[in-house]
């Protein structure tokens, strides 16, 4: 099976349907460039000069000596030699002028990334602002073209075909699997095009690793398969220069890199430099953004860097996730930063930061976030701000009426050390007294001392001071001391509003409704 199966028919009717002078393909290695442009070739019905730019030498005189021969006969006595091969307009008089050329042709270079020569470039541009009347210009190259692409797009000379057109869906996976005789299911096909994000060549590999073991559809297609590995390898990371492979090797941490980001986890200057040379070059560095600061890495590159990565010293890979988590903190992107912390083996940092973002974060609806730093808070040993987490955590639960998990976290945080001083001035162990008053296991003259044990070690901006009051009222209530309670309830009130804390102002009016009643 090769890349011609793959089926790109609502594609090849629009490029036949656009009367353009140019068309510029222009993808990564392996999206079936070449393929496209022959069953383009082959349907357009006129004659094709093909030329592959790696096979000729890279100067102006070679590229046109192929073009010409491409197009087979010689040039009839008396035709315009090529003296001009900078000139558009010399270069079209030239081609249009030899014998038998009568009708359209289509000049295709294939390959167009391997001139790299600025005399061959600027030809190839000069000859695409002077295309002749019905001919076409159509380029494939892994690189930006040579080419005034603005002003083109302006004056609509040119079709652009990406990486975007390229990709396969989840129904033309099926098709070229089926070729091969793979049958898959809709859905399995779709998440195998999710997997490769529709690249020709990496669905290529699946097919044939398919055919050899069909256990493998039943399992993520990663870029550390085997055949996907030694084709990243050849043809993307092997020629590049060891500067450029490192820097993707070592920002591969990263789901999405800035030159800003990739500075500070390099501790160097650069990356955006170096970014905007990696996507112009097409090696499945990805825009991000529509402001062109934000880059990412094809899914299955990315794998096969980071697996990369993992053959580094570990204190490395521990400083470039520390150098991310700092970034993060520093821009405000606080789940970016747990995370790299986190990974960094950073306990306290990791502690400090969901200790802040684990409250706004499940009121924002993202349950499986805390989730997820709770069941990170079991894999590691305690740091100081552990406990405390765990019992804002085990609230959490508790206010998602899940007592199972309430209780099962509470326990956990009442079996660690409490001692400590978290970062809004709060002592670990009033931290582990707020939880036992809002749990209220043992009745409300309890709850009520709990309250006052956490009242007198919350720090004096902490947002928890306003639910302690609260609860403390509460348990005056409970017990028929209205005047104590409506005092501690008023404190409560004055406190939440001057946080703008809305949910407990609310609820404390609502108790001396009641006690008002």
């Amino acid at each position: 099976m090769g890349p011609a199966l793959v089926p790109h028919t609502a594609l090849l009717t629009r490029m036949l349907a656009t009367e353009v002078p140019v068309i510029a393909v222009v993808a990564p290695p392996g999206y079936g460039k070449s393929t496209l442009l022959a069953a383009w070739g082959e349907r357009r019905g006129s004659r094709v000069a093909w030329v592959s730019c790696d096979r000729i030498d890279d100067d102006p005189g070679s590229l046109w000596s192929a073009v010409e021969a491409a197009l087979g006969p010689r040039p009839r006595s008396g035709a315009p030699p090529l003296t001009s091969p900078e000139d558009g307009d010399h270069i079209a008089s030239h081609l249009t002028g030899r014998q038998g050329v009568s009708e359209p042709v289509a000049v295709v270079l294939d390959h167009l990334e391997a001139l790299s020569n600025a005399e061959s470039r600027r030809s190839v541009a000069a000859f695409a602002k002077a295309v002749p009347a019905g001919w076409t210009l159509a380029l494939a190259s892994r690189e930006e073209v040579p080419l005034p692409v603005a002003r083109m797009r302006i004056e609509g000379h040119l079709l652009e075909i990406g990486s975007d057109d390229l990709a396969l869906s989840g129904a033309q996976t099926s098709r070229l699997l089926a070729a091969v005789g793979v049958e898959l299911s809709d859905a399995r096909a779709a998440r195998l095009a999710w997997d490769t994000e529709g690249w020709p060549a990496a669905l290529h590999l699946a097919a044939l690793a398919l055919e050899a073991d069909e256990a493998i559809g039943d399992r993520p297609f990663t870029g550390t398969e085997r055949s996907m590995v030694d084709y990243l390898r050849s043809e993307v990371l092997d020629p590049l220069p060891k500067a450029q492979r490192r820097f993707l090797v070592r920002t591969s941490i990263l789901g999405r890199v800035s030159g800003s980001l990739g500075d500070a986890v390099l501790d160097g200057t650069g990356s955006t430099q170096m970014l905007e040379r990696l996507q112009r070059r097409n090696l499945l560095v990805l825009p991000d953004d529509g402001e062109g600061e934000w880059f990412r890495y094809h899914r299955l590159l990315r794998q096969e860097l980071q697996a990369e990565l993992r053959s580094a010293p570990p204190d490395l890979v521990q400083e470039l996730h520390a150098r991310a988590a700092a970034w993060f903190e520093e821009h405000g992107e606080s789940e970016d930063a747990i995370d790299h912390a986190y990974l960094a083996g950073d306990q306290a940092l990791f502690g400090r930061l969901v200790l802040g973002a684990m409250q706004p974060i499940w009121a924002s609806g993202q349950i499986e976030t805390v989730e997820g730093w709770m069941e990170r808070l079991g894999s590691r040993s305690p740091a100081p701000h552990t406990p405390a987490m765990i019992a804002h955590g085990a609230l959490i639960f508790g206010l998602l009426g899940r007592p199972g998990d309430c209780e099962r976290w509470a326990a956990v945080a009442e079996s660690l050390p409490a001692t400590g001083t978290l970062p809004d001035g709060s002592t670990v162990g009033a931290t582990l007294a707020y939880l036992r008053a809002n749990l209220c296991r043992h009745g409300p003259a309890t709850m009520g001392r709990d309250a006052v044990e956490a009242l007198e070690g919350l720090g004096p901006t902490s947002p928890y001071r306003s639910t302690m009051l609260h609860t403390e009222g509460l348990a005056y209530l409970l017990e028929g001391d209205l005047d104590r309670a409506d005092a501690s309830f008023a404190h409560a009130y004055d406190l939440a509003a001057s946080i703008e804390s809305s949910p407990v102002a609310a609820l404390v009016l609502a108790e001396q409704v009641l006690i008002a009643v």
